[in-house]
C-alpha cells in the first residue's frame, strides 16, 4: 500500500471582537478542509506546512510549533489505489489576511469555531480544529 505524508496549517485571524476566525478552503471534490499538502524532497513537516499555506492561499502565518495534531486515514487515489495518508497540522495566526487562492481550490471562508465545525466536511478535520481551539484557549 502506498503511503503519503502531508503537513498543513490550521490558520486563524482575530476579528474585531478578538474572536478567532479560521480559514477553510473548498476543494474541487466538494469538501471543506484546511491548507495542507505533501512533503517534498527532504522538507520538514513545518517547512511543508508553511510552503503549502503560501502556495494555496498566498498567506504567511506565525506558526506555533508547540501544537501538532497528527492524523491518518485511508483513501483511494485517482488510479483507484489505496493510500495510507499521514497528516500533521500546526496552528498559525495569519500575518496578512488577503487570501489569494491557488487553482487547487474553488473558494474560501473565514469562520468562527462553531461555524467552522459545521462547515468542515471530515470528522478528522473537526477533531483537529477542536484540539487546536482547546490549545489556543490555554496558550
Amino acid at each position: 500500500m502506498k503511503k503519503e505524508f502531508s503537513a498543513g496549517v490550521i490558520v486563524y485571524k482575530l476579528n474585531e471582537k478578538n474572536e478567532r476566525m479560521y480559514l477553510l478552503l473548498l476543494y474541487p471534490r466538494g469538501y471543506w478542509d484546511f491548507a495542507k499538502g505533501k512533503l517534498e524532497n527532504q522538507e520538514s513537516n513545518i517547512e511543508a506546512a508553511i510552503r503549502e499555506l503560501k502556495e494555496e492561499t498566498n498567506l504567511e502565518a506565525n506558526i506555533d510549533i508547540n501544537f501538532e495534531y497528527n492524523l491518518e486515514y485511508f483513501f483511494k487515489d485517482y488510479k483507484g489505489q489505496m493510500v495510507h495518508k499521514h497528516v500533521i497540522f500546526f496552528t498559525g495566526q495569519a500575518i496578512s489576511q488577503d487570501v489569494v487562492l491557488s487553482q487547487e481550490h474553488l473558494n474560501f471562508q473565514w469562520a468562527n469555531f462553531q461555524d467552522s465545525l459545521k462547515q468542515l466536511t471530515f470528522e478528522n478535520a473537526k477533531s483537529a480544529l477542536t484540539k487546536a481551539e482547546e490549545f489556543l484557549k490555554t496558550s
